[in-house]
């Protein structure tokens, strides 16, 4: 029987989710260092095994019985005991009255033997024993702290960080005291006293946990020849991809040739010949290539999925609740456990298929299920509806609320000073755009100019296809707001007469050529078109009249 189980264990800070499913098993005389990146739950998981946090799923067994649900004080009282990092000492009590306190929950008779120990192994705390703790240097403190680990040889140790202000005596005498220990937890940073204090490893990292017999070195030496086996397969991805890239390019040349083939069929250098048939053959090669071109684009994919970056993902803080911007925001918090924050309006939009239907204009519950499933999620963080900071996953970001392209949208910038723009502000590249979309144009419009504030930010990204330096930022922003303005103008003059808005759409479609066999596409171009007579409207440039059940749409002045 194991001395200690942790079973699929899951604890919550509020609504973000610290620990997802851990478990691990602590055999008898087992000496376990817990090791895992910043953040992976090392403290929380000793603050839970020790009663200071609860969890909302999983358990924790000590010695054959659950303890997942029990108070602290009867969790010390079965033998488990938690020296915190820091000098958490009682700063107003004298030493011996903090090592009293630590005995408190012991038999009387127990508790001189104790005392009489610890200053045998710590003669200086013996010396000061009437000394007031928060008088004593740091090293001083986190000895007394650590004195409750010496004076109960039946206790079962939760060790956070034991040797922050020790020196190196110190450091050695602790990790030799502890190597007689039958069996502790320990969570430290500390590489040689690891080496010397311990002999498993509990790796706790974002995708599973695992234990492994042996020292830090015993560990680091395993993960150095997995990461090394790692890069060679990512080496391997990475020339599969590009041979795949190529591959799709020629498809997409092949593809092209064909088109090009059947509308040029008639100019045919052997003169007259079967359209229907050189049509006909074209379209089957096209669809060949067509479907070709799918499949090496799925795999290029998922080699890139594959394809692990250096960087280590810890959160996702999403800029809004479209489906280029949080369709794997499940998948993510899944798989890699990773937090996602949302504002309310776009958590709101992905609770349900049929939020997620709004989304998606004249398409029946059961199609939404199938294209945007993936969509539905709970997010870990509503962010709030207030500009300033938020802090996710260890970092402290800076949230500037923008709404108009949706509802919640927001822009963020990072630790290092970069501002990431969602779809608030179209790059360079997009500035040709037809129909810039926005839920709300002259809300996107009045987001941008508030992007103006954070002019001294270093770099700009957008979601699409741009990044610009700081200086940058005002022109762009300029020359965004210039577009909407100018096709705004452009759909405006085409409204000569009165119309309805079928007849706009036509005109609007012919004027910038945007034509398409697709139902889907077509709706695309009816919803932006519509959002662009809304603006039109509000800024009293189209008025709006009803003949016989239908709108009619005309400028202001010929009302």
């Amino acid at each position: 029987m194991a001395m200690l189980e942790v079973k699929d264990l899951q604890v919550y800070y509020g609504m973000i989710q610290a620990i997802k499913g851990i478990s691990f098993e602590v055999n008898q005389g087992e000496v376990i260092a817990l090791i895992g990146a910043n953040g992976a739950g090392k403290t929380t998981t000793l603050d839970t095994i020790a009663g200071l946090l609860r969890s909302r799923g999983g358990d924790i067994v000590f010695q054959g019985e659950s303890i997942a649900h029990k108070a602290p004080h009867l969790i010390v009282k079965d033998g488990l005991a938690l020296v915190p990092e820091g000098r958490r000492v009682f700063a107003q009590m004298t030493v011996e009255e903090n090592l009293e306190m630590g005995a408190f929950t012991r038999a009387n008779s127990t508790v001189e033997p104790g005392l009489e120990k610890v200053y045998e192994l710590f003669p200086r705390l013996k010396e000061r024993r009437r000394q007031v703790a928060g008088t004593l240097s740091g090293g001083e403190q986190t000895r007394v702290m650590l004195s409750a680990l010496f004076a109960r040889e039946d206790a079962y140790p939760l060790i956070d960080e034991p040797t922050n202000s020790l020196d190196a005596p110190g450091r050695a005498m602790l990790a030799d005291y502890l190597r007689r220990k039958d069996g502790f937890l320990l969570v430290s940073h500390d590489r040689a006293f690891l080496n010397r204090a311990i002999d498993h490893v509990v790796c706790l990292n974002k995708a599973n946990t695992y234990v492994m017999q042996g020292n830090y070195d015993t560990f680091e030496a395993r993960l150095n020849g997995e990461n090394e086996a790692e890069a060679a397969r990512n080496e391997t991805l990475r020339k599969e991809i590009k041979q795949l890239e190529a591959a799709a390019r020629k498809t997409a040349e092949w593809s092209n040739r064909a088109e090009e083939n059947k509308r040029h069929a008639d100019k045919s250098f052997y003169g007259k010949v079967d359209r229907g048939f050189l049509g006909a053959a074209s379209e089957r090669m096209m669809k060949r290539s067509k479907a070709s071109q799918v499949r090496q684009e799925r795999a290029i994919e998922e080699k890139q999925t594959l394809l692990k970056n250096d960087l280590e993902p810890v959160g996702i803080l999403c800029s809004h609740a479209h489906v280029d911007h949080c369709a794997n925001n499940r998948y993510f918090q899944e798989k890699y456990h990773l937090p996602v924050a949302l504002t309310a309006p776009e958590a709101g939009m992905c609770s349900s298929i049929l939020n997620l239907k709004c989304y998606r204009l004249l398409v029946s519950p059961d199609a939404a299920e199938q294209e945007m499933s993936e969509m539905v999620h709970v997010p870990d963080l509503i962010l709030p509806p207030v500009d300033g900071p938020i802090r996710l996953a260890g970092a402290m970001f800076r949230i500037l609320h923008t709404p108009g392209h949706s509802s919640g949208h927001i822009c963020a910038v990072t630790p290092d000073n970069v501002c990431y723009t969602g779809d608030a502000l179209m790059s360079q590249a997009l500035l040709d755009a037809k129909l810039p979309y926005g839920l709300s144009i002259q809300l996107a419009m009045e987001s941008r100019e508030r992007l103006r504030e954070l002019e001294d930010c270093d770099f700009f990204i957008m979601a699409h296809k741009g990044v610009c330096a700081g200086r940058e930022i005002g022109p762009l922003i300029d020359a965004n707001q210039e577009l909407v303005r100018r096709r705004a103008g452009e759909i405006r003059d085409l409204i000569t007469e009165p119309m309805d808005f079928s007849q706009i759409c036509r005109a609007v479609c012919t004027r910038f050529s945007l034509l398409t066999r697709r139902p889907r596409r077509a709706l695309y171009y009816e919803r932006n078109i519509r959002l662009f007579v809304e603006y039109l409207m509000d800024q009293g440039e189209l008025g709006m009249e009803t003949r016989q059940g239908t709108a009619f749409y005309l400028p202001s002045k010929k009302i």
